[in-house]
């Protein structure tokens, strides 16, 4: 049971540290860049074959099958620009002693966009019934046409998303 703790803890460990790297990186819509490097390099780093679109990042995982459903997990990269009221600096992440991480993109998406890409990374690894896409897109809060749209014609057909 201890090894699982502890594997758990290792995982949030890294969610954390995955996460604090992406808030520090300003990354409002259509400026996407250095955050998708970062991202795309640390998949790079996991053997996740990723292909990329302009910011856009994905990968279809192994096994694909076409006679199986397709399972979709998307979450965007990109956030608004800081506003006035912010009384922190919005791209220097602070994890409090209570454990709650501030930064810009910490909500939107960054807490998403980290679990799902922990999660594809845990189920790609699998054996499953069903295909598994991973997407991270761009352009998201401005409704971009450099955004998911100009990705999912690159994919195949999605059943879920």
């Amino acid at each position: 049971m201890d090894d699982r703790v502890d594997e758990r803890r290792g995982e949030l460990r890294e969610a954390v540290e995955l996460l604090s790297r992406l808030i520090s990186i300003p990354r409002v819509s259509r400026q996407e860049t250095e955050a998708a490097d970062m991202l795309e390099a640390q998949m790079q780093e996991w053997g996740i074959e990723v292909q990329r679109t302009g910011n856009n990042l994905w990968e279809v995982a192994p096994h694909f099958d076409e006679a199986l459903p397709t399972l979709l997990l998307n979450a965007h990269i990109d956030t608004v620009k800081p506003v006035s009221a912010w009384t922190r600096d919005p791209h220097n992440p602070l994890l409090t002693p209570e454990g709650v991480l501030y930064g810009l993109g910490s909500n939107d998406d960054g807490a998403s966009l980290v679990t799902l890409l922990l999660t594809y990374r845990r189920l790609r690894a699998a054996e499953r019934a069903y295909n598994l896409v991973f997407v991270a897109s761009a352009e998201e809060e401005v409704s971009g046409a450099g955004g998911i749209a100009s990705v999912l014609p690159l994919l195949p057909r999605i059943d879920v998303a």
